[in-house]
């Protein structure tokens, strides 16, 4: 956001507003896209958008999707398909997003969270180690009128 700290420019706005579900929306590196996880079709797809808008969106997954990742320089989108990782190639035009079809990278544990190198050709991947058990808080009441 730019501008000065007051007025228009810094008031927040909704970005995708529909009666579906839209989720986990992340700006491409030069911030005139917006990809984001949408229920429309009946199931997570992975959708783009031009920001702030208007324009086409353009539907970037084929069979589901969700948790998006751009490369950095915006030439590949990323998702999770099921236990996938999935990469679609991006062309952007003056007004438009051209996009490939999806291709699997590799198996991915869909707990996992994961960040795409600079050029794509490797990936941060941070698994959970299985279960965290959490332990039981203990919550004393009028401990300052208890006397010792």
């Amino acid at each position: 956001m730019t501008g000065p700290l007051t007025g228009e420019q810094r008031k927040p706005f909704p970005v995708a507003q529909t009666p579906t579900e839209e989720a986990a929306g992340r700006f491409s590196p030069d911030g005139t896209w917006v990809a984001y996880q949408s229920d429309e079709s009946g199931r997570f797809e992975i959708y783009a958008r031009p920001f702030p808008g208007p324009g086409p969106v353009v539907r970037v997954s084929t069979g589901g999707g969700n948790r998006t990742f751009w490369r950095r320089d915006g030439k590949e989108l990323y998702y999770i398909h099921d236990d996938q990782l999935m990469a679609v190639s991006i062309k952007e035009s003056a007004s438009s997003l051209d996009v490939g079809l999806p291709a699997l990278l590799f198996k991915a544990e869909p707990r996992g969270t994961f960040v795409p190198q600079t050029d794509g050709q490797r990936f941060l991947y941070l698994l959970p180690q299985g279960e965290v058990s959490v332990p039981p808080i203990t919550v004393i009441l009028n401990w300052a009128g208890q006397e010792k």
